[in-house]
């Protein structure tokens, strides 16, 4: 009796292993090839506003207190990521659209809670409502006392935002939108064209300076607007993944723990507001709330 060569059933086996091990090899360069083409494929955006002195451009380049802020701690994430200056209704729609992107310097309010994933704090801000110091006759001890005079705001931004959730209408509203909104609104409070100013104080401080006028002589406060005196935030798309919002998040925390971040704070005159807030709050939550 004769028996068939076992050498072709051996060549068989050889061959499925081969093609085996050939796929398995595909699938394991496609990971690689994916994971550490992320970056790439997948940059992140970063969108802001202009909105000095926290972020605006100058020279055709983005700086600001916040801008500052982001780029360490972005430089720090090893991420790559691109930074955006557009309208303010434009950046806050291409982050709510887009995986991937991030926002800044945005209030955290709790219309917006659900709308983001938090990254954190990255400075703070004091709000005030101003008006001229020539109108004396004006008087606001509650919100409800604005709803007597004409408000300059800028379309959907926080103070707006937080106007409407208080009973407020856009009727109440003189509004401007564009990337010099907060300038032009200035202006039309000096020209009377408007009543009241909301906007946080450091930002109505710097617009004055900028239009050669003393802010202390020429803007009165007649209202904090303490509710949105928290501070700005970083977020992001609420599909960016859990891994790239961690990593940006811990990032945040250790520069917010070092003497460099103190030290740009300090340059912009904000290192009291921090402080403060730091005050407010035990050393166990003061990185979070701070």
């Amino acid at each position: 009796m004769s028996y068939p060569d076992a050498k072709p059933a051996q060549s068989r086996r050889f061959q499925h292993r081969s093609k085996v091990y050939h796929i398995r090899n595909i699938l394991f360069f496609a990971l690689i090839y994916c994971t550490c083409g992320w970056a790439q494929a997948d940059a992140i955006s970063i969108y802001t506003e202009e909105f000095p002195p926290y972020n605006y451009t100058s020279d055709e380049t983005v700086d600001g207190v916040s801008t500052r802020i982001i780029r360490e701690v972005m430089n720090r994430t090893g991420l790559a990521y691109t930074l955006n200056v557009y309208p303010w209704t434009r950046s806050y729609r291409e982050t709510l659209d887009h995986q991937n992107t991030f926002i800044y310097s945005i209030s955290r309010l709790k219309e917006r809670e659900g709308l983001f994933k938090w990254v954190g704090k990255i400075v703070p801000a004091g709000y005030s409502v101003f008006t001229l110091q020539g109108n004396q006759d004006i008087k606001v001890e509650t919100l409800e006392d604005m709803k007597r005079y004409r408000i300059g705001t800028t379309v959907n931004d926080a103070r707006e935002v937080y106007l409407l959730s208080k009973g407020f209408d856009v009727r109440h509203f003189d509004r401007l939108s564009g990337e010099d909104a907060n300038t032009r609104n200035y202006l039309k409070l000096k020209a009377g064209r408007i009543d009241l100013w909301p906007i946080p104080d450091a930002v109505a401080y710097h617009i004055a300076r900028s239009q050669g006028d003393n802010p202390k002589n020429r803007l009165r406060r007649v209202y904090a607007l303490s509710e949105l005196s928290n501070g700005y935030y970083l977020a992001t798309n609420i599909n960016t993944a859990d891994q790239v919002l961690e990593s940006v998040r811990r990032s945040l925390a250790h520069f917010k723990a070092s003497k460099e971040y103190m030290a740009i704070l300090k340059n912009w005159g904000l290192e009291e507001l921090y402080e403060q807030c730091v005050d407010r709050y035990s050393s166990l939550h003061a990185a979070d709330e701070c």
